[in-house]
């Protein structure tokens, strides 16, 4: 493992820590990225360019990704984009992910596969991780398959969606979600209630496909936008289309719907490709 920190520069006591980013030589079977911040640690699979750990600042794992196990193990991450062939996603074995861009407080990555056929940027800082899909030659579906607060809990975890409260886990869906208003984004948000934060799940844009919510065996969430119930029709098309992932402080819904507002404007520097010429 190798560790460095990104800044080696000293920082003011108004300013936040400098991102930590960490070389695994193995997470969970593959060689990974760990970076951390101060709203969580996200942990990505080299190969397969995907979370396959998303810690929130207690060591909760709202993903816990594990090479085998199904429910329990190998099908969980974000955003487990290609299918069949579990690429971008955890555990894949044909693409590469690496850092192109650094800074104290600003990470971005680009994800490939190696055919050249699918590519994408990541671009994380304090706040929360941006996926941006680049290069898609298919329909595909972008998913959340996950643990909520640590494990899923039939019990005691909820989504909330634009249009509606708290709702446990065990209530599936399948429907186009509604745009949040004022922001033009489709989102979900996954909550414990028996912690004081949400996850975030953010769609840039509005579309008329159908997005799914069920969970498995007990064991974790499946949620996808453009994805068909029960499986495996894909519908979403969108190139260039952006996707943004983090932490609430709050579990009020309306955290929620401020969070996709911001994640529509949230000033991280612009990748390449949408940058003016």
């Amino acid at each position: 493992m190798v560790a460095f920190m990104l800044s080696s520069c000293t920082v003011s006591s108004d300013m936040p820590l400098p991102i930590i980013v960490e070389h695994l030589d193995d997470y969970q079977g593959q060689p990974s990225i760990r970076i951390k911040t101060i709203m969580a640690t996200w942990i990505f699979h080299k190969q397969g360019a995907s979370l396959a750990a998303l810690l929130d600042s207690d060591g909760a794992d709202w993903i816990s990704y594990r090479p085998e196990g199904g429910a329990s193990g190998h099908y969980r991450g974000f955003p487990n984009l290609i299918h069949p062939e579990s690429d971008f996603h955890p555990g894949g074995e044909n693409a590469d992910l690496e850092i192109i861009e650094q800074g104290p407080h600003y990470i971005r990555l680009q994800a490939r596969t190696r055919d050249g056929a699918w590519e994408a940027f990541w671009d994380v800082d304090h706040d929360l991780a941006r996926f941006t899909l680049t290069k898609a030659p298919r329909p595909y579906w972008v998913l959340y398959e996950g643990t909520p607060g640590g494990a899923l809990d039939l019990d005691h975890d909820y989504y909330l969606l634009p249009d509606s409260g708290p709702t446990p886990v065990t209530e599936s869906f399948a429907r186009d979600l509604p745009a949040s208003n004022p922001a033009d984004a489709e989102w979900i948000a996954f909550g414990d209630d028996r912690v004081d934060r949400l996850l975030v799940i953010v769609q840039h844009h509005d579309d008329d496909k159908l997005d799914q919510f069920y969970e498995m065996n007990g064991a974790m969430t499946v949620f996808g936008f453009g994805r068909e119930h029960r499986c495996c029709g894909k519908h979403l098309e969108q190139v260039p289309a952006t996707y943004t992932i983090g932490f609430t402080s709050h579990t009020d819904p309306v955290w929620a719907s401020l969070f996709a507002r911001s994640a529509l404007e949230h000033p991280i520097p612009l990748p390449d490709y949408e940058r003016p010429r």
